[in-house]
């Protein structure tokens, strides 16, 4: 059971995906859900979902534990999810800590994880 707009539905929200590829300022993440409901998909969300409540990305096709949706396609949808535990909260906030502080995550992928770009370039020249 979900609630989409202060109405109660009989829906299964599943995790369909991410949509945006990269964590902004706030630690959101949009990602689609799916409605599932006797085996079949009713309708797909683009949501804006806290990623410290989230956590680690579920698989794609499982149940997803979100309680609301709110929003429009206009002002695009928010969704609100259960409470987790306070270990596997903890350990994700750091996660996305240690996320964040890797400004260019292009340079990163290329260096291997090099701390410093002109070690990289000294070698290359």
């Amino acid at each position: 059971m979900i609630t989409i707009n202060h109405e109660p539905k009989a829906y299964t929200p599943i995790f369909l995906g991410t949509t945006q590829h990269s964590i902004r300022l706030s630690l959101e993440v949009i990602i689609m859900i799916g409605m599932k409901w006797h085996d079949e998909i009713i309708e797909t969300y683009n949501v804006t979902v806290s990623a410290i409540d989230l956590g680690q990305l579920p698989n794609i096709g499982s149940n997803i534990a979100i309680d609301e949706i709110t929003g429009s396609e206009f002002s695009g949808f928010k969704a609100k999810l259960h409470r987790s535990d306070n270990q596997t909260q903890n350990t994700v906030s750091t996660e996305l800590k240690n996320l964040v502080d890797l400004k260019n995550v292009g340079s990163y992928q290329l260096l291997k994880g090099k701390n410093t770009m002109t070690q990289e370039l000294i070698a290359i020249w």
